[in-house]
């Protein structure tokens, strides 16, 4: 399984409200599956706020079809100083995306 990334939309509120969708829809699916270790959402950081939401390989075999709806594509592994954790375990960020 690969990571996924779902690019937000330029216009602020459009952005925002967007943002909150996508994070409660991921998050009702994340906890129904019991809060698998491995599956995550985080926010990739921009200049003035999240830009994307990056999702770990784990997160894509619970809520791929949903991720696909949102309009996920392949991504690759975030850069840990650029990402927040929005949804997982609070180990999430130590274990999947160590240096």
């Amino acid at each position: 399984m690969e990571w996924l990334k779902i690019v937000l939309p330029d216009d602020v509120l459009e952005r925002d409200a967007r943002w909150q969708v996508i994070m409660d829809a991921f998050e009702n699916v994340f906890l129904a599956s019991g809060g698998p270790r491995d599956a995550a959402m985080f926010s990739v950081n921009g200049p003035n706020s999240a830009e994307a939401f990056i999702f770990s390989p784990a997160s894509n075999q619970i809520a791929g079809r949903l991720l696909h709806s949102f309009g996920a594509v392949p991504s690759e592994r975030p850069n840990r100083q650029e990402t927040t954790l929005l949804v997982g375990n609070a180990d999430a960020v130590e274990r999947l995306l160590a240096e």
